[in-house]
Protein backbone atom coordinates (compact mmCIF):
# COMPACT_ATOMS: atom_id res chain seq x y z
CA UNK A 1 0.00 0.00 0.00
CA UNK A 2 2.61 2.52 0.78
CA UNK A 3 4.33 1.40 -2.38
CA UNK A 4 1.63 2.24 -4.15
CA UNK A 5 0.75 5.68 -2.56
CA UNK A 6 4.62 6.37 -3.38
CA UNK A 7 4.09 5.39 -7.10
CA UNK A 8 1.01 7.95 -7.39
CA UNK A 9 2.46 10.83 -5.59
CA UNK A 10 5.27 10.37 -7.90
CA UNK A 11 2.78 10.47 -10.67
CA UNK A 12 1.62 14.10 -10.03
CA UNK A 13 5.36 15.52 -10.27
CA UNK A 14 6.73 16.73 -13.80
CA UNK A 15 9.14 14.45 -15.60
CA UNK A 16 12.47 16.35 -15.92
CA UNK A 17 14.47 14.33 -18.43
CA UNK A 18 18.47 14.20 -18.00
CA UNK A 19 19.97 17.19 -19.39
CA UNK A 20 16.51 19.02 -19.43
CA UNK A 21 17.60 21.38 -16.15
CA UNK A 22 18.97 25.11 -16.96
CA UNK A 23 22.51 25.63 -16.99
CA UNK A 24 23.00 28.58 -14.70
CA UNK A 25 25.59 30.48 -15.81
CA UNK A 26 27.38 32.75 -13.03
CA UNK A 27 30.49 33.97 -15.03
CA UNK A 28 31.59 35.28 -18.57
CA UNK A 29 32.34 32.15 -20.69
CA UNK A 30 31.80 30.02 -24.06
CA UNK A 31 28.17 28.09 -24.99
CA UNK A 32 28.94 25.67 -27.61
CA UNK A 33 26.52 23.49 -26.59
CA UNK A 34 22.86 23.42 -27.00
CA UNK A 35 20.69 24.04 -24.67
CA UNK A 36 18.65 26.42 -21.94
CA UNK A 37 21.01 28.66 -19.94
CA UNK A 38 20.25 30.81 -17.08
CA UNK A 39 21.94 33.47 -15.56
CA UNK A 40 21.18 33.98 -11.96
CA UNK A 41 23.13 37.10 -10.99
CA UNK A 42 24.95 40.36 -12.58
CA UNK A 43 27.84 39.46 -14.54
CA UNK A 44 30.91 41.53 -14.66
CA UNK A 45 33.44 41.58 -17.41
CA UNK A 46 36.81 42.71 -16.16
CA UNK A 47 38.90 41.39 -18.81
CA UNK A 48 39.95 44.22 -21.44
CA UNK A 49 40.77 41.30 -23.87
CA UNK A 50 38.71 42.23 -27.26
CA UNK A 51 36.57 39.12 -26.13
CA UNK A 52 32.79 38.95 -25.63
CA UNK A 53 31.24 38.29 -21.98
CA UNK A 54 29.30 35.62 -23.69
CA UNK A 55 30.14 33.82 -26.74
CA UNK A 56 27.24 31.77 -28.38
CA UNK A 57 28.76 29.13 -30.87
CA UNK A 58 25.88 26.53 -30.87
CA UNK A 59 22.93 26.40 -32.25
CA UNK A 60 19.63 25.65 -30.18
CA UNK A 61 20.46 27.57 -27.44
CA UNK A 62 18.10 29.93 -24.84
CA UNK A 63 19.67 31.84 -22.77
CA UNK A 64 17.49 34.05 -20.17
CA UNK A 65 19.41 36.50 -18.33
CA UNK A 66 16.32 36.14 -15.90
CA UNK A 67 16.01 40.20 -15.60
CA UNK A 68 19.80 40.61 -14.53
CA UNK A 69 22.94 42.55 -15.48
CA UNK A 70 25.82 42.06 -17.89
CA UNK A 71 28.32 44.74 -17.51
CA UNK A 72 31.84 45.79 -18.87
CA UNK A 73 34.25 46.94 -15.89
CA UNK A 74 37.68 47.40 -17.14
CA UNK A 75 38.13 50.83 -18.42
CA UNK A 76 37.37 51.82 -22.08
CA UNK A 77 36.62 48.27 -24.06
CA UNK A 78 38.20 47.37 -27.49
CA UNK A 79 36.63 46.42 -30.41
CA UNK A 80 35.41 43.01 -29.19
CA UNK A 81 35.01 43.55 -25.78
CA UNK A 82 31.00 42.99 -26.39
CA UNK A 83 28.32 41.73 -23.75
CA UNK A 84 26.79 39.12 -26.28
CA UNK A 85 28.20 37.82 -29.35
CA UNK A 86 26.03 35.23 -31.58
CA UNK A 87 28.86 32.91 -34.27
CA UNK A 88 26.83 29.73 -34.84
CA UNK A 89 28.62 26.50 -36.75
CA UNK A 90 25.25 27.25 -39.42
CA UNK A 91 23.71 30.16 -40.44
CA UNK A 92 20.05 28.39 -40.19
CA UNK A 93 21.13 28.10 -35.71
CA UNK A 94 18.48 29.07 -33.30
CA UNK A 95 19.75 31.27 -30.31
CA UNK A 96 17.45 33.08 -28.38
CA UNK A 97 18.18 36.02 -25.65
CA UNK A 98 16.01 37.00 -23.37
CA UNK A 99 15.11 39.21 -20.42
CA UNK A 100 18.83 40.76 -20.16
CA UNK A 101 20.45 43.74 -19.33
CA UNK A 102 23.53 44.59 -21.63
CA UNK A 103 26.07 47.64 -20.78
CA UNK A 104 29.15 49.11 -20.99
CA UNK A 105 30.53 46.79 -24.02
CA UNK A 106 31.46 47.70 -27.53
CA UNK A 107 28.71 46.48 -29.23
CA UNK A 108 26.23 45.55 -26.39
CA UNK A 109 25.30 42.15 -28.63
CA UNK A 110 26.94 41.16 -31.71
CA UNK A 111 25.30 39.23 -34.34
CA UNK A 112 27.50 37.14 -36.60
CA UNK A 113 25.58 34.34 -37.82
CA UNK A 114 22.49 32.37 -37.04
CA UNK A 115 18.50 32.78 -36.79
CA UNK A 116 18.67 34.79 -33.80
CA UNK A 117 15.64 36.40 -31.56
CA UNK A 118 15.86 38.98 -29.07
CA UNK A 119 13.11 39.52 -26.60
CA UNK A 120 12.96 41.66 -23.40
CA UNK A 121 16.74 42.71 -23.73
CA UNK A 122 17.84 46.27 -22.68
CA UNK A 123 21.24 47.12 -24.28
CA UNK A 124 22.53 50.89 -23.24
CA UNK A 125 25.20 52.84 -22.99
CA UNK A 126 27.66 50.53 -24.83
CA UNK A 127 30.36 52.31 -26.77
CA UNK A 128 29.70 51.66 -30.27
CA UNK A 129 25.91 49.67 -31.87
CA UNK A 130 23.44 48.63 -28.99
CA UNK A 131 22.39 45.83 -31.49
CA UNK A 132 24.48 44.89 -34.32
CA UNK A 133 23.98 42.22 -36.74
CA UNK A 134 25.93 41.51 -40.26
CA UNK A 135 24.72 38.26 -42.44
CA UNK A 136 22.46 36.25 -40.49
CA UNK A 137 19.76 34.71 -41.71
CA UNK A 138 17.18 35.94 -39.55
CA UNK A 139 17.12 38.57 -36.47
CA UNK A 140 13.77 39.48 -34.45
CA UNK A 141 13.97 42.19 -31.76
CA UNK A 142 10.97 42.76 -29.49
CA UNK A 143 9.52 44.31 -26.59
CA UNK A 144 12.98 45.73 -26.27
CA UNK A 145 15.21 49.01 -24.99
CA UNK A 146 17.55 50.15 -27.07
CA UNK A 147 19.33 53.80 -25.75
CA UNK A 148 22.03 56.18 -25.12
CA UNK A 149 24.51 53.94 -27.24
CA UNK A 150 27.64 55.45 -28.78
CA UNK A 151 26.82 54.64 -32.70
CA UNK A 152 23.64 52.87 -33.77
CA UNK A 153 20.79 51.87 -31.89
CA UNK A 154 19.87 48.64 -33.92
CA UNK A 155 22.11 47.90 -37.25
CA UNK A 156 21.46 45.41 -39.50
CA UNK A 157 23.49 44.84 -42.06
CA UNK A 158 23.10 42.29 -45.19
CA UNK A 159 20.88 40.33 -42.63
CA UNK A 160 18.20 38.35 -45.00
CA UNK A 161 14.94 38.42 -42.86
CA UNK A 162 14.86 41.17 -39.66
CA UNK A 163 11.61 42.49 -37.76
CA UNK A 164 12.28 45.50 -35.07
CA UNK A 165 8.81 45.55 -32.98
CA UNK A 166 6.98 47.20 -30.28
CA UNK A 167 10.48 48.20 -29.14
CA UNK A 168 11.95 51.94 -27.12
CA UNK A 169 15.26 53.07 -29.45
CA UNK A 170 16.16 56.52 -28.21
CA UNK A 171 19.04 58.96 -27.79
CA UNK A 172 21.32 56.67 -29.40
CA UNK A 173 23.83 59.12 -31.39
CA UNK A 174 23.68 58.36 -34.61
CA UNK A 175 20.48 56.35 -35.87
CA UNK A 176 18.01 54.53 -34.24
CA UNK A 177 17.37 51.70 -36.50
CA UNK A 178 19.61 51.07 -39.66
CA UNK A 179 18.72 47.95 -41.80
CA UNK A 180 20.98 47.83 -44.95
CA UNK A 181 19.82 45.18 -47.34
CA UNK A 182 17.40 41.87 -46.82
CA UNK A 183 13.34 42.03 -46.18
CA UNK A 184 12.50 43.25 -43.06
CA UNK A 185 9.00 44.60 -40.92
CA UNK A 186 9.53 47.78 -38.60
CA UNK A 187 6.04 47.64 -35.97
CA UNK A 188 4.90 49.65 -33.27
CA UNK A 189 8.06 50.94 -32.27
CA UNK A 190 8.99 54.28 -30.37
CA UNK A 191 12.06 55.49 -32.11
CA UNK A 192 12.60 59.30 -30.31
CA UNK A 193 15.95 61.49 -29.87
CA UNK A 194 18.09 59.32 -31.76
CA UNK A 195 21.81 61.45 -33.72
CA UNK A 196 20.79 64.44 -31.79
CA UNK A 197 22.29 63.77 -27.95
CA UNK A 198 24.91 62.55 -26.47
CA UNK A 199 24.80 59.24 -24.80
CA UNK A 200 24.91 59.67 -20.39
CA UNK A 201 27.94 57.86 -19.75
CA UNK A 202 30.33 58.83 -22.50
CA UNK A 203 32.30 61.80 -23.79
CA UNK A 204 31.59 61.49 -27.42
CA UNK A 205 31.30 64.52 -29.88
CA UNK A 206 27.44 64.68 -31.75
CA UNK A 207 27.40 63.98 -35.51
CA UNK A 208 28.06 66.46 -37.92
CA UNK A 209 25.68 64.84 -40.26
CA UNK A 210 22.59 64.19 -37.87
CA UNK A 211 21.52 60.19 -37.59
CA UNK A 212 18.03 59.38 -38.70
CA UNK A 213 15.42 57.83 -36.86
CA UNK A 214 14.71 54.81 -39.07
CA UNK A 215 16.98 54.55 -42.19
CA UNK A 216 16.06 51.86 -44.71
CA UNK A 217 18.94 50.88 -47.48
CA UNK A 218 18.26 48.75 -50.70
CA UNK A 219 15.50 46.52 -48.41
CA UNK A 220 12.45 44.75 -50.29
CA UNK A 221 9.35 43.46 -49.72
CA UNK A 222 9.18 45.06 -46.19
CA UNK A 223 6.97 46.71 -43.91
CA UNK A 224 7.04 50.08 -41.23
CA UNK A 225 4.24 50.63 -40.02
CA UNK A 226 2.48 52.28 -36.73
CA UNK A 227 5.66 53.59 -35.21
CA UNK A 228 6.36 56.70 -33.76
CA UNK A 229 9.41 58.65 -35.19
CA UNK A 230 10.05 61.97 -33.37
CA UNK A 231 12.79 64.38 -32.33
CA UNK A 232 15.59 62.70 -34.48
CA UNK A 233 18.27 65.10 -35.61
CA UNK A 234 18.09 63.87 -39.35
CA UNK A 235 15.39 62.35 -41.38
CA UNK A 236 12.67 60.78 -39.39
CA UNK A 237 12.47 58.12 -42.12
CA UNK A 238 14.78 57.60 -44.50
CA UNK A 239 14.20 55.21 -47.72
CA UNK A 240 17.37 55.04 -50.12
CA UNK A 241 18.71 52.66 -52.95
CA UNK A 242 23.06 52.79 -52.89
CA UNK A 243 24.19 53.14 -56.10
CA UNK A 244 27.09 50.00 -56.00
CA UNK A 245 24.44 48.09 -53.66
CA UNK A 246 20.45 46.33 -53.43
CA UNK A 247 17.85 48.18 -54.47
CA UNK A 248 15.41 50.00 -52.83
CA UNK A 249 12.31 47.56 -53.85
CA UNK A 250 8.21 47.08 -52.85
CA UNK A 251 8.11 48.66 -49.46
CA UNK A 252 5.16 50.12 -47.43
CA UNK A 253 4.85 52.81 -45.07
CA UNK A 254 1.68 52.66 -43.31
CA UNK A 255 0.07 54.18 -40.08
CA UNK A 256 3.31 56.25 -38.98
CA UNK A 257 3.33 59.46 -36.93
CA UNK A 258 6.18 60.97 -38.19
CA UNK A 259 7.05 64.44 -36.13
CA UNK A 260 9.37 67.30 -35.22
CA UNK A 261 11.99 65.39 -36.57
CA UNK A 262 15.28 68.01 -37.61
CA UNK A 263 15.17 67.00 -41.40
CA UNK A 264 12.55 65.79 -43.56
CA UNK A 265 9.74 63.53 -42.02
CA UNK A 266 10.20 60.84 -44.96
CA UNK A 267 13.35 60.92 -47.30
CA UNK A 268 12.99 59.01 -50.44
CA UNK A 269 16.12 58.77 -52.63
CA UNK A 270 15.74 56.64 -55.55
CA UNK A 271 19.11 57.02 -57.74
CA UNK A 272 16.71 56.20 -60.56
CA UNK A 273 15.93 53.23 -59.92
CA UNK A 274 12.05 51.97 -59.57
CA UNK A 275 11.25 51.33 -55.82
CA UNK A 276 7.45 50.71 -55.66
CA UNK A 277 7.60 52.09 -52.65
CA UNK A 278 3.77 53.15 -51.17
CA UNK A 279 3.31 55.90 -48.54
CA UNK A 280 -0.04 55.53 -47.19
CA UNK A 281 -2.47 57.29 -43.62
CA UNK A 282 0.85 58.55 -41.87
CA UNK A 283 0.54 61.71 -39.75
CA UNK A 284 3.52 63.61 -40.90
CA UNK A 285 3.72 66.97 -39.29
CA UNK A 286 6.54 70.00 -37.78
CA UNK A 287 9.50 68.49 -39.38
CA UNK A 288 12.49 70.91 -40.00
CA UNK A 289 12.43 70.72 -43.34
CA UNK A 290 9.84 69.32 -45.74
CA UNK A 291 6.97 66.32 -44.66
CA UNK A 292 7.98 64.40 -47.63
CA UNK A 293 10.93 64.59 -49.93
CA UNK A 294 11.32 62.65 -53.08
CA UNK A 295 14.69 62.61 -55.51
CA UNK A 296 15.00 60.45 -57.85
CA UNK A 297 12.47 57.91 -57.89
CA UNK A 298 10.06 55.51 -60.22
CA UNK A 299 6.87 54.36 -58.71
CA UNK A 300 5.78 56.13 -55.73
CA UNK A 301 2.33 56.09 -54.58
CA UNK A 302 1.34 58.60 -51.79
CA UNK A 303 -2.58 58.69 -50.68
CA UNK A 304 -4.49 59.60 -47.45
CA UNK A 305 -1.95 60.74 -45.14
CA UNK A 306 -1.89 64.16 -43.39
CA UNK A 307 1.07 65.98 -44.28
CA UNK A 308 1.12 69.66 -41.98
CA UNK A 309 2.97 72.53 -41.03
CA UNK A 310 6.39 71.25 -41.93
CA UNK A 311 8.73 74.54 -41.85
CA UNK A 312 9.99 74.70 -45.70
CA UNK A 313 7.03 72.88 -47.43
CA UNK A 314 4.61 69.72 -47.47
CA UNK A 315 5.98 67.55 -50.27
CA UNK A 316 9.02 68.16 -52.86
CA UNK A 317 9.74 65.70 -55.60
CA UNK A 318 12.77 66.44 -58.08
CA UNK A 319 14.00 64.54 -61.56
CA UNK A 320 11.07 61.74 -60.24
CA UNK A 321 8.51 59.91 -62.69
CA UNK A 322 5.23 57.51 -62.02
CA UNK A 323 4.83 59.06 -58.82
CA UNK A 324 0.86 59.28 -57.71
CA UNK A 325 -0.33 61.76 -55.53
CA UNK A 326 -3.62 60.62 -54.26
CA UNK A 327 -5.74 62.99 -51.51
CA UNK A 328 -3.44 64.11 -48.78
CA UNK A 329 -4.19 66.62 -46.83
CA UNK A 330 -1.59 69.41 -47.10
CA UNK A 331 -3.33 72.36 -45.58
CA UNK A 332 -4.71 73.28 -49.06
Amino acid sequence: MALLVALAAMGTMPAVAAGEEPEVIDDCTTIDEPGHYVLDGTLTDDQNDNEPCISIEAGDVTLDGQGNLIQFDDGTPQDGDDGIRIDTPDNDDEVTIENVEVTGFDDGIRILSGHVTLENVDTHDNIDDGIDANDASFVGVYDSRVKNNGDEGIEMDNVDESEVEESYVAKNTWDGIDIEGGETQVLDNQVRKNGKVQTTSMNLQLPQNPGEGIDLDGVHDSVVKNNHVKKNGGEGLELETNKMGPKLHNVKVKDNEIKKNGKNGIDVDGVGESVEVEIIKNDIRKNKKYGLSVYKVKDLKVDDNTILDNYKGQIKIIDSVKVDIGHNDIGL
